[in-house]
Protein backbone atom coordinates (compact mmCIF):
# COMPACT_ATOMS: atom_id res chain seq x y z
CA UNK A 1 0.00 0.00 0.00
CA UNK A 2 1.84 3.36 -0.91
CA UNK A 3 0.97 6.60 0.65
CA UNK A 4 -0.74 10.07 -0.27
CA UNK A 5 -0.61 12.99 0.99
CA UNK A 6 -3.88 15.40 2.26
CA UNK A 7 -4.45 18.45 4.26
CA UNK A 8 -6.29 16.80 7.35
CA UNK A 9 -7.56 19.11 10.12
CA UNK A 10 -7.11 17.64 13.28
CA UNK A 11 -3.26 17.09 12.89
CA UNK A 12 -0.84 19.70 11.58
CA UNK A 13 2.49 18.51 10.78
CA UNK A 14 5.20 21.43 10.59
CA UNK A 15 8.33 21.07 9.20
CA UNK A 16 9.13 24.65 7.71
CA UNK A 17 12.62 23.41 5.44
CA UNK A 18 10.00 21.95 3.17
CA UNK A 19 7.97 23.47 0.75
CA UNK A 20 4.69 25.29 2.02
CA UNK A 21 2.38 23.27 -0.09
CA UNK A 22 3.63 20.45 2.76
CA UNK A 23 3.79 22.17 5.85
CA UNK A 24 -0.25 21.36 6.77
CA UNK A 25 -0.31 18.01 5.18
CA UNK A 26 -0.30 14.60 6.83
CA UNK A 27 0.21 11.45 5.10
CA UNK A 28 -2.60 8.67 4.86
CA UNK A 29 -2.92 5.69 2.76
CA UNK A 30 -3.76 5.71 -0.80
CA UNK A 31 -3.97 3.96 -3.97
CA UNK A 32 -0.85 5.53 -5.73
CA UNK A 33 1.75 8.46 -4.86
CA UNK A 34 5.02 9.51 -6.65
CA UNK A 35 7.22 11.03 -4.30
CA UNK A 36 9.63 12.35 -7.35
CA UNK A 37 6.63 15.26 -8.15
CA UNK A 38 5.52 18.17 -6.11
CA UNK A 39 1.72 17.70 -5.79
CA UNK A 40 -0.69 19.36 -8.74
CA UNK A 41 -2.80 21.63 -6.42
CA UNK A 42 -6.07 22.88 -7.62
CA UNK A 43 -8.38 25.93 -5.47
CA UNK A 44 -11.55 27.14 -6.11
CA UNK A 45 -12.10 30.87 -4.80
CA UNK A 46 -13.11 30.47 -1.03
CA UNK A 47 -16.85 32.04 -1.06
CA UNK A 48 -18.17 34.45 1.06
CA UNK A 49 -20.65 32.96 2.99
CA UNK A 50 -23.08 36.20 3.81
CA UNK A 51 -25.57 34.72 0.99
CA UNK A 52 -26.56 31.13 -0.81
CA UNK A 53 -24.99 29.34 -3.32
CA UNK A 54 -25.95 30.52 -6.97
CA UNK A 55 -24.61 29.02 -10.54
CA UNK A 56 -21.86 31.64 -10.36
CA UNK A 57 -20.47 29.61 -7.26
CA UNK A 58 -21.00 25.74 -9.31
CA UNK A 59 -19.76 27.30 -12.26
CA UNK A 60 -15.95 28.08 -9.80
CA UNK A 61 -16.35 24.43 -8.31
CA UNK A 62 -17.21 22.29 -11.69
CA UNK A 63 -13.81 24.03 -13.53
CA UNK A 64 -12.05 23.36 -10.23
CA UNK A 65 -13.14 19.58 -9.77
CA UNK A 66 -12.45 19.30 -13.82
CA UNK A 67 -8.43 20.12 -13.47
CA UNK A 68 -8.67 17.89 -10.86
CA UNK A 69 -9.72 14.90 -12.25
CA UNK A 70 -7.93 15.46 -15.09
CA UNK A 71 -4.63 15.38 -14.03
CA UNK A 72 -5.49 12.17 -12.30
CA UNK A 73 -6.51 10.51 -15.39
CA UNK A 74 -3.70 11.93 -17.22
CA UNK A 75 -1.05 11.37 -14.45
CA UNK A 76 -2.07 8.52 -11.81
CA UNK A 77 1.14 8.66 -9.52
CA UNK A 78 0.89 12.29 -9.21
CA UNK A 79 -0.70 13.50 -6.10
CA UNK A 80 -3.25 16.01 -6.76
CA UNK A 81 -4.91 18.76 -4.03
CA UNK A 82 -8.17 20.35 -4.56
CA UNK A 83 -9.25 22.64 -2.01
CA UNK A 84 -12.20 24.63 -1.98
CA UNK A 85 -14.10 26.32 1.01
CA UNK A 86 -15.70 29.19 2.85
CA UNK A 87 -14.21 33.39 3.52
CA UNK A 88 -16.37 33.54 6.86
CA UNK A 89 -14.70 37.01 8.22
CA UNK A 90 -16.12 40.29 6.86
CA UNK A 91 -18.63 43.71 7.36
CA UNK A 92 -20.91 41.78 5.20
CA UNK A 93 -21.15 38.62 6.55
CA UNK A 94 -21.64 40.24 10.27
CA UNK A 95 -24.22 42.86 8.42
CA UNK A 96 -26.28 39.19 6.89
CA UNK A 97 -26.05 37.70 10.26
CA UNK A 98 -27.39 40.46 11.86
CA UNK A 99 -30.57 40.81 9.56
CA UNK A 100 -31.27 36.75 10.12
CA UNK A 101 -31.14 36.76 13.98
CA UNK A 102 -27.69 35.32 14.11
CA UNK A 103 -24.20 35.31 15.04
CA UNK A 104 -21.48 35.66 12.39
CA UNK A 105 -20.40 31.65 13.33
CA UNK A 106 -23.94 30.55 13.09
CA UNK A 107 -24.74 32.56 9.40
CA UNK A 108 -21.34 30.25 8.85
CA UNK A 109 -22.34 27.03 9.95
CA UNK A 110 -25.09 27.28 8.07
CA UNK A 111 -24.14 28.55 4.63
CA UNK A 112 -20.48 26.49 4.62
CA UNK A 113 -22.60 23.42 5.29
CA UNK A 114 -24.74 24.49 2.10
CA UNK A 115 -21.48 25.27 -0.33
CA UNK A 116 -20.34 21.47 1.00
CA UNK A 117 -24.11 20.32 -0.28
CA UNK A 118 -23.62 21.92 -3.11
CA UNK A 119 -20.58 20.48 -4.19
CA UNK A 120 -22.46 16.65 -3.09
CA UNK A 121 -25.36 16.85 -5.21
CA UNK A 122 -23.53 17.88 -8.06
CA UNK A 123 -21.08 14.77 -8.22
CA UNK A 124 -17.99 16.92 -7.49
CA UNK A 125 -15.04 16.02 -4.95
CA UNK A 126 -12.70 17.95 -3.14
CA UNK A 127 -9.23 16.92 -1.63
CA UNK A 128 -9.88 19.45 1.26
CA UNK A 129 -12.67 21.99 2.60
CA UNK A 130 -10.93 25.31 4.26
CA UNK A 131 -12.89 27.34 6.65
CA UNK A 132 -10.88 30.52 7.75
CA UNK A 133 -12.34 30.04 11.37
CA UNK A 134 -10.87 27.07 11.64
CA UNK A 135 -7.75 26.64 13.41
CA UNK A 136 -5.85 25.45 10.88
CA UNK A 137 -6.49 27.77 8.79
CA UNK A 138 -5.40 30.49 11.64
CA UNK A 139 -1.83 28.85 11.77
CA UNK A 140 -1.51 28.60 8.07
CA UNK A 141 -1.80 32.43 7.64
CA UNK A 142 0.18 32.54 10.68
CA UNK A 143 3.66 30.67 9.16
CA UNK A 144 2.73 32.27 5.52
CA UNK A 145 3.06 36.09 7.07
CA UNK A 146 5.25 35.76 10.67
CA UNK A 147 6.96 32.61 10.34
CA UNK A 148 7.05 29.31 11.99
CA UNK A 149 7.74 28.45 15.70
CA UNK A 150 11.52 28.14 15.26
CA UNK A 151 11.47 31.79 13.65
CA UNK A 152 12.12 30.32 10.03
CA UNK A 153 10.88 32.70 7.56
CA UNK A 154 7.17 32.57 6.33
CA UNK A 155 8.01 32.84 2.85
CA UNK A 156 6.56 31.13 0.03
CA UNK A 157 8.99 28.40 -1.10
Amino acid sequence: MSTKSLWHSSRIIKASKRPLYERYMVTVASGSSSTSQKPYYVTSPIFYVNAAPHIGHLYSIVIADIFARWEKMRNPSRTVLYTTGTDEHGLKIQQAAKAQGLSPLQLSDLTSQRFRNLVKDAGLDYTSFIRTTEQRHAVAVHDIWVGTPDNTSGAID
